[in-house]
């Protein structure tokens, strides 16, 4: 980290991805030490029950980072990873894979995370999706075909 304690492009863009990696390894130490004690997530979706853009942090969220960081066979494909130094913020295009722990039927989800970064680790995250399609059966071939 330089002196004005921002980060350059590259680590900005480390940081983050390492991020998903801690995840995709169920590496929770490594996860909690990128991310800031403050750290928050909003989910930029509508709900059915009302609960539009829920966020979460503090003990919630560590809460749920632990539940996250036991899925097996999470796997994560990045399609575009933009990192801006000025505003010391990283958006990242990726496709989730996940398999159902109780029936092993793989799902993918395609997602836009936006990270904002403070202090060298990860402060807000919003993520961007349609979480109808975290429900369906969608084939590697089906997504990729939206890239094209």
């Amino acid at each position: 980290m330089n002196r004005s304690n921002k980060l350059s492009a590259q680590e900005l863009k480390e940081l983050v991805l390492n991020s998903f990696i801690a995840e995709k390894n169920m590496d929770i130490q490594a996860g909690l030490k990128s991310v800031d004690e403050e750290f928050k997530v909003t989910e930029m979706v509508a709900s059915k029950d009302g609960n539009h853009l829920p966020s979460l942090s503090g003990k919630k969220l560590r809460d749920l980072m632990k539940l996250a960081f036991k899925t097996k066979g999470r796997q994560y494909t990045f399609k575009s990873v933009l990192a801006d130094e000025e505003s010391q913020t990283v958006i990242v295009e990726f496709i989730e894979t996940y398999p159902d722990p109780k029936t092993g039927q793989i799902y993918r989800t395609p997602q836009i995370s936006v990270c904002s970064i403070k202090n060298g680790k990860i402060f807000r995250t919003r993520h961007y999706m349609d979480p109808r399609l975290s429900f369906e059966n969608l084939t590697e071939s089906q997504i990729e075909s939206s890239f094209q």
